[in-house]
């Protein structure tokens, strides 16, 4: 039998700590973005843009996920249902699909901001050493 029943108490409670949480998320989101921009010493330039492209990519991803699509996966198997405001307008499919666009950003500027900011703690005769034009 493939037919889970969710109760309607649970659906609620779920979506209120999805949002909750997303709030929450944009909230010190957009807060980390105005200290890292506005804070941080002008020296670091190059490495504040790259952590605040990140942080920006970080408010989309909980903005889109928590507060306008909410989705709700089915534990055993492949499958969902989503009960944000999104849900009336986007199909479900195409959701999925942009929320795997937005991650591999995340994790190539992760690693980009990681990269760049530990290029003082190689030696000189590294060949992971960038050039400071690289960057």
């Amino acid at each position: 039998d493939f037919v889970v029943i969710i109760p309607q108490t649970v659906e609620t409670v779920y979506g209120v700590i999805i949002l909750i949480e997303g709030l929450l998320s944009t909230f010190i989101s957009i807060l980390l973005i105005f200290i890292i921009g506005f804070k941080s010493p002008k020296i670091s330039r190059n490495h504040r843009i790259g952590l605040v492209s990140l942080q920006s990519c970080y408010l989309l991803f909980a903005v889109i996920i928590c507060c306008l699509w909410q989705p709700v996966a089915v534990a055993p198997f492949f499958a969902g249902y989503c009960m944000g405001i999104l849900c009336e307008a986007v199909d479900y499919h195409l959701m999925f699909v942009s929320t795997f666009i937005i991650l591999p950003e995340i994790f190539a500027l992760f690693l980009i901001c990681m990269l760049q900011r530990h290029q003082s703690m190689l030696p000189s005769t590294s060949r992971l050493k960038l050039k400071s034009t690289s960057y």
